[in-house]
């Protein structure tokens, strides 16, 4: 009786040696890389008349809520580990430029997620228009594993986050933060991220002040973990926690529902214009 044998898919990853091999990813954006050694990406300030590094994949133009297609061509859709090595010092100032990040925008289809995992990135200066994270803009059908941020700044004029810019149907676990993570936009900004759908996150928790401050980015104001959210979506924010650790705050997680309907939202109101208008002027 004849047996029948499935051959295995064996995935072939391109190494990564330094900051100009990470910046080449742009051109084969469907394979799959694994970093050789820690990166210092320091001399990105000095690429490209002061923008720094290219997101890569990416696009200026974005409906996410009506007309985005996880599957484009311009997505990073292939494969990404980190090795449990660092990038450090990358630095990215494209201010006119949506879905700005490490990744600009990454993603394949509903039924083959890709992966980024086992990457800590390390002093990062990003700054974008809309839809800005450190790690990716536009994150769609994505798997983020063992990602940690260590003293960065990302800065935009909506949905900015930590982590992600936009999420959508992304699982993220076992995400960590030290240090300062600061992140600043005019609305809709997160520690996470700063618009979420269809989306697990998982965050690894170390100090009670790590805890004060992710709770402040969470709930209180311009601070979303994520926007113009239906009934039929969702999003799920698992906590765990290391040392002893002050819950006095968590109560206000409990009670979060991070929705926000399209029908109820408000007008944005004259001094968030102004404030708009400031921050386009440091940007």
């Amino acid at each position: 009786m004849a047996s029948s044998v499935r051959a295995a898919k064996i995935k072939i990853y391109a190494l990564i040696n330094d900051v100009y091999d990470l910046q080449n990813i742009n051109t084969h954006l469907d394979s799959n890389y694994v970093l050789s050694q820690d990166i210092d990406a320091t001399i990105t300030k000095t690429w490209n008349n002061g923008k720094g590094f290219k997101p890569l994949g990416g696009g200026n133009t974005i409906d996410f809520y009506n007309n985005y297609n996880a599957a484009t061509s311009k997505s990073f859709s292939g494969n990404f580990d980190g090795n449990g090595y660092r990038i450090k010092n990358l630095f990215i100032n494209r201010r006119d430029e949506n879905s700005v990040g490490l990744f600009g925008r990454c993603g394949y289809d509903e039924d083959n997620h890709n992966v980024l995992e086992n990457l800590t990135l390390e002093n990062f200066d990003i700054t974008g228009s809309s839809i800005v994270g450190s790690l990716v803009g536009l994150a769609a059908h994505t798997d983020l594993h063992n990602i940690t941020l260590v003293n960065l700044r990302v800065y935009g004029l909506s949905g900015v986050g930590g982590f992600v810019g936009t999420a959508d149907h992304i699982q993220a676990q076992n995400l960590q933060t030290m240090d300062t993570i600061d992140v600043n936009a005019v609305r809709k900004k997160s520690f996470l991220a700063g618009y979420a759908r269809n989306s697990n996150f998982s965050l690894l928790i170390k100090t009670s002040e790590q805890l004060n401050d992710i709770v402040h980015h969470l709930i209180n104001e311009k601070s979303y973990l994520a926007n113009k959210i239906n009934k039929s979506n969702f999003v799920n924010l698992s906590l765990k926690f290391e040392n002893n650790i002050s819950l006095e705050n968590l109560f206000s997680l409990t009670s979060m529902t991070c929705m926000e309907k399209k029908d109820n939202e408000k007008k944005i109101p004259r001094e968030t214009q102004t404030y708009e208008q400031s921050l386009r002027d440091e940007l």
